[in-house]
């Protein structure tokens, strides 16, 4: 008993909450999208899209008297030297592998110009925006694997919890595609 209340499990979050947390993100990535993209995703788009699930959880777990600190915590939870690993290379490698497969059927061309996501600047900088980037898309991780997900784990179980965060999050990554 004293390890289930020391994790905070247990402690029962009010679904108002946890369904204040959808409505928000998906509101949020709906609205910012409808406003910026024209034709195509720039920064004005992705980076309030990104932060939204972990401000809205800081502030949920503000007003539940809880910690942030545990929701970072929460969040990266199973991490692994090989989950983190895998989580740097499998985009690495299935955009490469996508952009190989357009490239030679013929149904993509090489923009050798970049665009808006392109880092330019001093190579001394790049560091900087690396851990900025890093920063931000973190911003995602906190929010679904650290509110989301365990909320949902501890009213329906991991698999449904699964299953309910991952249509959220393709719903929430809709608008911009």
């Amino acid at each position: 008993m004293a390890t289930e209340e020391a994790s905070g499990i247990g402690e029962d979050v009010p679904v108002t909450h946890i369904a204040v947390f959808v409505a928000v993100a998906l509101t949020v990535s709906g609205g910012v999208a409808a406003a910026t993209i024209v034709n195509t995703v720039s920064s004005v788009t992705t980076i309030p899209i990104m932060i939204t699930p972990a401000l809205m959880a800081i502030v949920l777990r503000r007003i539940q008297g809880q910690s942030v600190r545990r929701t970072v915590v929460r969040s990266l939870q199973g991490t692994t030297l090989r989950s983190v690993a895998f989580a740097v290379s499998f985009p690495v490698v299935f955009i490469t592998v996508a952009a190989a497969v357009a490239l030679t059927s013929g149904l993509g061309t090489y923009n050798p110009g970049g665009g808006e996501f392109s880092y330019v600047g001093p190579v001394f900088l790049f560091p900087v925006f690396l851990l900025l980037a890093g920063a931000l898309s973190y911003g995602e991780e906190l929010g679904w694997r650290g509110y989301l997900l365990p909320e949902l784990t501890d009213r329906v179980g991991p698999v449904a919890a699964t299953v309910l965060v991952g249509v959220v999050w393709a719903l929430y990554h809709f608008p911009a595609l």
